[in-house]
Order: structure tokens, then sequence, then C-alpha cells
């Protein structure tokens, strides 16, 4: 238990409300609205743009967001991707049973990775 303690201790924030941290956060998290904004809204108009673009987006925020909460230590970041995660997967079993069983969801444009 001890130990434990020792470990905690020393991967979280000593002040978890430091207004640096907390504008910080802000910061990379409208970083990441504003990319997305102005990516999507010119590439709305690239004939080549597909689902390839779109993850290429999505692992963008994710390097911006995981590499905040990495050098930061945030845990309150590293807590809501880890809802993400949870919520990201959950969407996908939901997905390929909606696809699978009740065939009231049609992926036929996408990667063939996952089902749903």
């Amino acid at each position: 238990m001890c130990s434990a303690r020792r470990y905690v201790d020393s991967v979280t924030l000593p002040d978890a409300h430091d207004p640096a941290l907390e504008r910080g956060r802000l910061c990379v998290v409208i970083a990441t609205i504003v990319i997305n904004v102005i990516a999507v809204s010119l590439l709305a108009f690239a004939p080549w743009s597909d689902w390839r673009t779109g993850a290429a987006l999505n692992f963008v925020d994710n390097c911006l967001l995981v590499g905040f909460t990495v050098v930061r230590r945030d845990a309150l970041l590293a807590r809501f991707l880890l809802f993400g995660v949870v919520v990201g997967l959950t969407e996908l079993a939901a997905g390929a049973w909606l696809v699978d069983y009740t065939r009231t969801l049609d992926y036929s444009i996408g990667p063939e990775s996952f089902r749903g």
C-alpha cells in the first residue's frame, strides 16, 4: 500500500486545479477544434478526401491530446481520453450488432477492417 501511494503521488500533479495546466488544456482542446474545422472545411472540396483523411485528422488530434497529457501529466485529460477509448470500442460493438443482426446500419463505403 505504501509503495502504491508513493507511485500515485509521483505520477499525479500536486495541484490538479493549477491555472497554467487548465489554460494549457483549454488551448490544446481549442487547437484540435480549430484544426478540424479548417481541415474539414477545406477537405470537403477535395475529390480525393475519404475516410482516410478522417482517420488522419483523428490521428493528429489524438497525438496532440496524448502528447499534452504525457508531457504535462494531466490526470483529468487522461481520464477523458480513456473514457473516449471505452466509448469508441462500445460504439464499434454496437455498430457491428446493428450491421449484422438488425440490418439497420449500412457501412458499404469505408474500411473493411471493422464490420461496424
